[in-house]
């Protein structure tokens, strides 16, 4: 399987002050854009994670290897092979991460036969743009991530990504 993971750009961001679970809560407008990773999963004989392109997190560090974990402690599923073709930076507020592993979590429905909605249960505890992801388009977010309301497509501008 194949997919093509976007970034995002969040057009305006407000973070709440970290609250008694440690995290941070937030109210966003987010926008998914046409800068996409390309994330392929297929099973194999042991799991193997391999990249090309720009820098990725080895290991439980990488969210799409996190989010086949997470689909572990609800699904059986067997070896997969994920190869990472990452253009998406590391650590720029893009959410290339968060993207690869909701295309993780899909995947692992798909490859198992599970209904996609075992992959939005186990989206927030995978990373905080990892639900937005399972939809894209455009969007208003808040708590940590978890709760997403579709827009209408915006348009009227344009935006420069540098």
């Amino acid at each position: 399987m194949r997919f093509e993971t976007p970034a995002k750009l969040n057009l305006s961001l407000l973070v709440g002050e970290r609250d008694q679970s440690g995290m941070h809560p937030l109210q966003s407008v987010i926008q998914a854009i046409g800068w996409c990773d390309t994330l392929e999963i297929e099973r194999g004989d042991a799991d193997e994670l391999t990249s090309t392109g720009l820098e990725v997190p080895e290991g439980y560090e990488n969210l799409a290897v996190r989010a086949v974990e997470a689909m572990r402690e609800r699904l059986s599923v067997p070896p997969l092979r994920i190869g990472l073709a990452k253009s998406i930076p590391l650590e720029a507020g893009l959410g290339g991460g968060s993207s690869d592993a909701a295309a993780a979590l899909v995947a692992v429905c798909d490859l198992v036969g599970a209904d996609r909605n075992v992959a939005r249960s186990v989206a927030p505890d995978v990373g905080a743009d990892v639900t937005f992801f399972l939809r894209g388009g455009s969007a208003t977010m808040s708590g940590y991530g978890e709760r997403i309301e579709q827009m209408d497509p915006l348009s009227g501008f344009s935006v420069a990504v540098v």
